[in-house]
C-alpha cells in the first residue's frame, strides 16, 4: 500500500509540473521548432519548489482521504475545507461517513 502511495504521489507531481511548464510555454512560445527549444528547458525551471510543494500536500491529503474510504464530492470538499491540515482529522472522516 506505501508503495503504490508513494507512486501515486510521484505520478501526481510529475503531471503537477509538467501542467505548470506548459502553461509557462504556452505564453512564452512563438510555436516554431527553435521557439519551442528556446522555452521548454526555461518553463521546466519556472516552476517553483513552493508550487511543487503545495501540490504535494493537495496529492497527499486526496490520498489520505481515498486511504480511508472517502471519494468523490466528499473527497474534493474535505480535501478543500481541511487544507491547512497535514491530514483530515478523524472525527470528519467519521462525520463524512454516515
Amino acid at each position: 500500500m506505501y508503495i503504490l502511495s508513494e507512486v501515486s504521489l510521484q505520478t501526481e507531481l510529475y503531471w503537477t509540473i509538467l501542467g505548470a511548464a506548459k502553461r509557462y510555454a504556452h505564453e512564452n512560445c512563438d510555436y516554431s521548432w527553435s521557439g519551442l527549444q528556446r522555452v521548454v528547458p526555461t518553463a521546466l525551471e519556472s516552476v517553483s519548489i513552493i508550487t511543487i510543494r503545495k501540490f504535494a500536500r493537495k496529492a497527499w491529503r486526496y490520498m489520505d482521504l481515498y486511504r480511508k474510504g472517502i471519494t468523490g464530492k466528499l473527497a474534493e470538499y474535505a480535501a478543500k475545507k481541511y487544507k491547512s491540515h497535514r491530514c483530515i482529522p478523524e472525527y470528519v472522516v467519521e462525520e463524512l461517513n454516515k
